[in-house]
């Protein structure tokens, strides 16, 4: 028998399989469950909000404070804890930009795409911010600051033991969501990649009979299995949290760039407050991960490492991708 940890770590590795499976057979298929499981996670957050709201002690206000000033780890503004505290949001936001990943496959983009990235960051945004209101007011801040799971914790503190293992089971039901998601949006990218010659171009090809990029999402899916045989959830956490901040960052930088080398380009997207809105974004990601550095050295180390060790690796295949196709010529 499988102790605690492996049969944890098995049971992620075989949703990572189903759900890859799921997007590898049809993009129809996986986009009806995605749906499906996007409406019941919306569902779920919105009945805990609900009856978190109608059942918390609203006499809370006079003594909020109290509950959290008195907890470990409280006092003045610590920037760099203050820093790592908005990565680790961020992180819970990662999803925002997902859309951006199939507007190959999206009816009319230009206007679809601001239209699903804005109104899917607003709801998420004041969802979250609801559920947080929700599990602040349900226990005190010694029970809830350095746990993990602090939906569970409310949950069993507002409804009791028994409904709030249930809530439980619909909280770990709507991580399905966001694991169904990767196993679609991410193959996208490989796939883009690879039709810019910047990966291996088997990544590009198309089921025939499914219409899905198969190879890619079979990497997607090893990938994953191996992040959850090797890591911890906190340690991915850190991880992802700092090296999902590198490329962003880089990737607006290169659009200012190309903003001012090439002013007459096309631009159907435009920047409100331009260029105020990129700087600050600049900034705040820079400032999140000089926090993460500060307090996370040797895992923020490993991802910068990672991102380091890849610039040679695409300098050695542009050199080889560029000597191919003089030797086709």
């Amino acid at each position: 028998m499988l102790d605690g940890i492996w049969a944890q770590k098995v049971t992620a590795a075989l949703i990572i399989l189903f759900f890859g499976m799921l997007h590898i057979v049809g993009v129809k298929r996986g986009s009806y469950v995605q749906n499906f499981l996007t409406v019941l996670k919306i569902m779920i957050v919105l009945l805990l909000i609900v009856l978190g709201l109608s059942m918390a002690d609203w006499n809370f206000a006079s003594r909020l404070t109290a509950r959290y000033s008195g907890a470990e780890g409280a006092g003045g503004i610590n920037i760099p804890v203050t820093g790592l505290a908005l990565l680790i949001i961020m992180f819970a936001y990662s999803g925002w930009n997902g859309a951006s990943y199939i507007a190959g496959e999206m009816k009319d983009p230009h206007k679809n795409m601001p239209r699903a990235l804005l109104a899917g960051t607003l709801i998420t945004a004041a969802l979250y911010i609801l559920l947080n209101v929700v599990y602040l007011i349900s226990s005190p801040g010694e029970s809830l600051m350095g746990k993990d799971e602090v939906g569970a914790i409310a949950a069993q503190s507002l409804f009791g033991p028994g409904v709030g293992g249930i809530f439980s089971l619909c909280i770990a039901i709507v991580l399905l969501s966001a694991v169904s998601v990767q196993m679609m949006v991410g193959p996208r990218v490989y796939y883009a990649m690879a039709k810019d010659r910047l990966i291996f171009s088997s990544l590009k090809r198309i089921s025939p009979r499914f219409e899905t990029p198969p190879l890619a999402i079979a990497i997607q899916m090893a990938l994953a299995m191996l992040y959850v045989f090797t890591g911890s959830a906190m340690t991915l956490v850190i991880y992802m949290g700092f090296a999902l901040n590198i490329f962003p960052v880089f990737t607006v930088i290169g659009l200012m760039r190309m903003r001012r080398k090439n002013p007459d380009l096309a631009r159907p997207y435009r920047v409100p407050l331009y260029p105020v809105v990129p700087l600050v974004y600049i900034t705040m990601s820079v400032v999140m991960m000089a926090a993460a550095l500060m307090n996370w050295t040797t895992t923020s180390l490993f991802a910068i490492g990672v991102v380091v060790a890849g610039v040679p690796v695409y300098y050695v295949w542009r050199w080889i991708s560029l000597k191919t196709a003089v030797s086709r010529n």
